[in-house]
Parts: structure tokens; sequence; C-alpha cells
């Protein structure tokens, strides 16, 4: 499996899935948190590009919000409607 699909399961698996079970509407995760909990190193690229690509949307079917500045940042934080 390629780096950017893990990344984008992992999102999926351990945030968005909980998320709907529990009936919220939004989940918010941060590129620092994704590569922390995956233990990747020197990823926030990756992290950032897979989260905010229109695949990870159209695979999990969510909305990713527009990211605000800093891109490719520990503090990158995206807002997901689930």
């Amino acid at each position: 499996m390629k780096k950017a699909d893990a990344i984008r399961e992992h999102v999926f698996c351990h945030h968005i899935q909980p998320a709907r079970t529990a009936g919220n509407a939004t989940v918010s995760v941060t590129a620092g948190q994704i590569q922390s909990e995956m233990s990747l190193k020197e990823s926030l690229p990756a992290v950032c590009a897979a989260i905010g690509s229109l695949r990870f949307e159209s695979a999990y079917r969510v909305k990713v919000r527009p990211v605000p500045i800093p891109l490719n940042s520990s503090t990158t934080e995206f807002t997901i409607n689930v």
C-alpha cells in the first residue's frame, strides 16, 4: 500500500468512522497528529497532500474544508465534514 493510501485509510478508520458512529458532523485532525499516530518521519507534506486530495474526499464520501495557512506544517488543521 502506498503511503498516501495508508494515510487516508488511517484517518478514515481512526477519526472519520468514530465521528460518524458518534453522530458528529465534523472531525478535526492536524497533520502532526496523524504523522505521530502513524509513527511517520518527515512526512508532513505527504500527510497534507493525502488528506487534502479529491481522492480522499471521493473514496470516503467526506468534504475537507479549505485549509488556512500554514500548509505542510505539524499545526495544519483539517476539518472534515463526515
